[in-house]
């Protein structure tokens, strides 16, 4: 059997420990659908994309690329109206704006960016023969590389338990905030429980790795399946 675990929206939960964003801690710690909200906040048709919105943006994406992108510019290819849009966004998450502004300044100076974990990102910033510091990137890294800490650290904490347990299963594919699992029938239900222990405690063994403060849930959804057509 196929056992996939997938994990609940991973960049909002960085991009909200990061940024210490309380309007974000809020609506995650209260479980409101995010997306859903800023869709009316914003105006969009769909829910959907709000939520491409909200990716790009953490992503480091500005109004040329939202008037530029087929994703999105369908809606507008209108600098101005993507720029009020960013604002508005902004304006409601004060805590990413600062923080975006802070890491452009900070890579301004140093030319990195250090992550609690360790990761470190380093930019020569006369590459193209005049001072500029790629936001994008800047914006970007920390959230995708802190999530991408946090499966490997899973990683570590599954196998650990795995070979404790004396379970047969493997974890065969991993891909950005997914696992999948190939497990034995009669170990399913036995091998969810420790994956969803796993991640359920991981806030706190980062915390205890890393000497942070990590505060959010991490919640998984699982999937099963004979296949991996059936756990689409």
């Amino acid at each position: 059997m196929l056992v996939q675990c997938d994990v609940k929206g991973l960049e909002v939960v960085c991009a909200a420990l990061l940024s210490q964003d309380k309007v974000l801690y809020k609506e995650l710690n209260d479980g409101v659908d995010i997306h859903g909200e800023n869709q009316k906040i914003f105006g969009f048709e769909e829910r959907v994309t709000a939520k491409i919105f909200k990716f790009k943006l953490l992503y480091g994406a500005m109004e040329y690329g939202f008037a530029n992108d087929p994703d999105m510019n369908f809606i507008s290819t209108n600098v101005n109206y993507w720029k009020k849009i960013i604002d508005k966004y902004y304006s409601k998450y004060t805590g990413i704006a600062a923080w975006h502004e802070k890491i452009i300044r900070e890579v301004s100076k140093t030319s990195r960016l250090e992550m609690f974990t360790g990761r470190t990102y380093e930019w020569d910033l006369m590459k193209f023969g005049s001072f500029k510091v790629p936001t994008t990137q800047v914006k970007n890294y920390p959230v995708q590389g802190l999530g991408a800490d946090v499966v490997s650290i899973a990683r570590v904490s599954l196998h650990r338990r795995w070979k404790a347990s004396q379970l047969t299963g493997l974890l065969v594919n991993t891909v950005h905030d997914s696992c999948v699992f190939d497990l034995p029938n009669d170990e399913v239900e036995e091998s969810i429980e420790l994956i969803e222990g796993v991640f359920r405690d991981l806030p706190t063994n980062i915390s205890r790795i890393f000497g942070v403060d990590w505060d959010l849930k991490i919640q998984v959804e699982i999937l099963t399946g004979h296949n991996m057509y059936e756990l689409q």
